[in-house]
């Protein structure tokens, strides 16, 4: 298993190269979240802020169309063409 997938972003700092560490994160909406790295290199010290934010779907909820934005269930009118009862 690859070292950086304990379930936290990986990012390296912009300033020496060294690994960052999140040191926390705060749900801004819940398609956007704001996380704070800091610098692994003691020498260093660089703190940080990153967003990781909700881009788009790759495979389609089983429940159905669904706004991301708003969580719910995207209802479509009747097709006039269905000929169904």
């Amino acid at each position: 298993m690859n070292k950086h997938s304990e379930r936290q972003p990986f990012m390296r700092c912009s300033a020496c190269g060294a690994e960052g560490k999140v040191a926390a994160s705060k749900e801004i909406t819940h398609t956007l979240r704001r996380i704070y790295y800091r610098c692994d290199e003691a020498a260093c010290g660089q703190t940080w802020e990153a967003n990781l934010s909700y881009t788009r779907t790759l495979s389609p909820s089983a429940f159905g169309p669904v706004d991301p934005v708003r969580r719910r269930k995207i209802i479509r009118p009747p097709d006039p063409d269905d000929t169904r009862p």
